[in-house]
């Protein structure tokens, strides 16, 4: 009798840099360089860029005092201590990065070839990720764009330039002052903050709860809508936020609701959207709040579910799911919106 031979071993895999970390969202022009030089992206050039950065920040502290960081606020002096805290700089890298069509995130691709999409689909994120690492601390920053195979069609139009709008940080705010201001001075592009209106909260959300209503429950935790009031329309002062909680099992009773009102034609509900979610958040605080969702002065601040958190005022942090990657290629289209008409500043 013969046994059968031992199930192969799991392969191990690296999480992706991009999970279960809170990043702040910015939008990048073009990033430029010279006919002369090597393409941005290959690995000899990032190699070259990480490098002379490593250098600018080791050159930020002399004899023992700490030079060359933004310190003109308050929020600036605690970032300093912050980094002062984390010890000597230990390395500075840029990588190629690139995410497969059903995950956040693949890995660092270090071949020189540009980086692709894992399964050559056009449905990921593919960029540059810069690592900064101290003795005690780690940051990090994302440049992406989404599509290779469009990207690179539309970097052949000018191939001087490389659209990467996606700009995602997570560092003291000194840190991204410093590494802006490299960006800026190497390939004369410009940083601009990235906000992201109600409608695009609102938009993500219904997409992660798009699949069929049986499926809801199991793959979501407890959905979260954090709306905010301006300052006019709050009954009390103190009174900004509310935040409103859908437990998980009733996320299909909420969607299967929003289609019963949308087939119902209801002009005023129309307004809300077609979204079937949103249409039946909006009866649901209406009647049970008092509150109109639709008033000018009442705005989406955070929207949660069990892959991703984005905030209005540009902070995401994406969780392991299958819907990361959809919201990734949403907030990098989201950045390059009307890039060339736009005034970006630090």
């Amino acid at each position: 009798m013969t046994s059968s031979p031992p199930p192969p071993l799991p392969v191990p895999t690296t999480p992706s840099p991009l999970l279960n970390k809170t990043f702040t969202t910015h939008r990048l022009s073009p990033l430029y360089t010279p006919s002369s030089t090597t393409p941005l992206l290959t690995s000899a050039t990032l190699t070259a860029h990480a490098r002379a950065l490593h250098d600018i920040l080791r050159g930020t502290v002399l004899r023992g005092v700490r030079v060359g960081l933004d310190a003109s606020s308050s929020t600036a002096s605690t970032d300093n201590r912050d980094l002062e805290r984390a010890g000597a700089l230990v390395r500075v890298s840029w990588t190629l990065f690139a995410s497969s069509r059903g995950e956040a995130g693949g890995g660092d691709d270090d071949d020189g070839e540009g980086g692709g999409d894992g399964d050559g689909d056009g449905q990921g994120v593919t960029g540059i990720h810069i690592s900064i690492i101290y003795e005690s601390a780690e940051y990090t920053a994302f440049l992406l764009r989404s599509s290779p195979t469009n990207d690179d069609e539309n970097d052949k139009n000018d191939p001087n330039f490389t659209a990467l709008p996606l700009f995602l940080t997570r560092m003291p705010r000194s840190l991204t002052s410093t590494l802006t201001s490299y960006l800026a001075t190497h390939f004369d592009t410009r940083v601009g903050a990235l906000a992201l209106p109600s409608a695009f909260l609102l938009t993500r959300l219904e997409a992660a709860l798009r699949p069929p209503l049986s499926a809801l429950a199991a793959p979501l935790r407890d959905v979260l809508v954090q709306f905010r009031f301006a300052a006019a329309a709050a009954a009390a002062p103190a009174c900004r936020t509310v935040d409103v909680t859908i437990p998980r099992e009733d996320v299909a009773r909420f969607a299967a609701r929003g289609k019963a009102l949308g087939r119902g034609g209801d002009r005023d509900r129309a307004e809300v959207g077609t979204a079937p979610f949103t249409l039946a958040l909006a009866e649901y605080l209406a009647t049970h709040l008092a509150l109109d969702m639709r008033h000018k002065e009442v705005g989406v601040g955070k929207v949660a579910c069990g892959e991703w958190v984005l905030g209005g005022e540009g902070r995401v942090k994406l969780l392991n799911g299958g819907g990361v990657a959809s919201v990734l290629r949403a907030l990098v289209e989201r950045a390059g919106e009307g890039l060339e008409g736009v005034g970006l500043g630090e």
